[in-house]
């Protein structure tokens, strides 16, 4: 058992995972968090993938490039053969940057292109991970049969997504509905419209475990909105501190602090 907690200053914020023994109430672990949690929500976005993409899905359109779009392109290359990839971001150098670097590490193809219709036009996969309060992807840009990754928007404020790229979906998935309530501000104009309700998007938990059959036609639409859980840094911690143990790396804590 654990739990997560960061702390902001003016230059930034810092992340901790403190991981305890559910027997002892030890502390077996602290671990630097920040590169921790952008590996947990690209895994998310690979499990996703992994149950509602299609088989055939061969490439990836990215909206944004920053550090969560590195961990959702790699976790979603890990279960779905891709051969491409395009990106696009406001800032030309930083799309080029992440184009050029992910090329090598992926060995995949991925261009950085022009504006986001561009990124998206044509894909199989579409990620949005950008800090944008407004919509950055139109719905009539989907191709069908796509699968589409939200992870961008964690406030009721901001969106990445317009009304029609949700009402598309014949599928909406997310690792938490509990949690959407709170923060999903993508799917907010259309809970507000009645287009969609909260009944009707079904937890990823549900997805993996067979109870819901998940993609029903190629041709459908699925989304997946990505809120990230406390229950996922946990989940990673336990694998991070078990091969920590087995490799010897990290410093022991000493018996006080336990």
């Amino acid at each position: 058992m654990g739990h997560k907690v960061y702390t902001t200053y003016p230059e930034g914020s810092r992340f901790h995972l403190f991981l305890y023994h559910t027997e002892t109430g030890d502390l077996l672990a602290i671990i630097e968090a920040s590169w921790h949690g952008l590996l947990r929500t690209g895994a998310a976005t690979g499990v996703a993938t992994k149950y509602l993409a299609r088989r055939d899905a061969r490439s990836v359109g990215i909206i944004g490039s920053g550090a969560h779009a590195r961990t959702q392109l790699e976790a979603v290359c890990a279960v779905r053969p891709i051969r491409r990839a395009h990106v696009y971001s406001p800032t030309p150098e930083h799309r080029r940057r992440f184009a050029a670097e992910m090329a090598a590490s992926l060995d995949i193809e991925v261009a950085a292109v022009e504006s986001a219709q561009e990124a998206v036009g044509g894909m199989d996969i579409v990620i949005t991970a950008t800090k944008s309060p407004a919509p950055v992807l139109r719905g009539d840009w989907l191709e069908p049969g796509a699968h589409l990754n939200a992870m961008g928007s964690n406030s009721l404020l901001r969106r990445e997504l317009d009304p029609l790229s949700v009402e598309r979906a014949t599928l909406i998935v997310a690792d938490s509905v509990e949690q959407l309530r709170l923060e999903g501000g993508d799917l907010l104009a259309s809970i507000v419209s009645g287009k969609l309700r909260w009944g009707q998007i079904v937890p990823l938990g549900s997805i993996v475990a067979a109870r819901h059959p998940g993609r029903q036609a190629e041709s459908d639409i699925t989304l997946f909105k990505s809120s990230g859980l406390g229950a996922q840094d946990v989940a990673l911690g336990a694998v991070i501190y078990q091969r920590a143990v087995e490799r010897g790396v990290g410093a022991e804590l000493p018996e006080s602090a336990r």
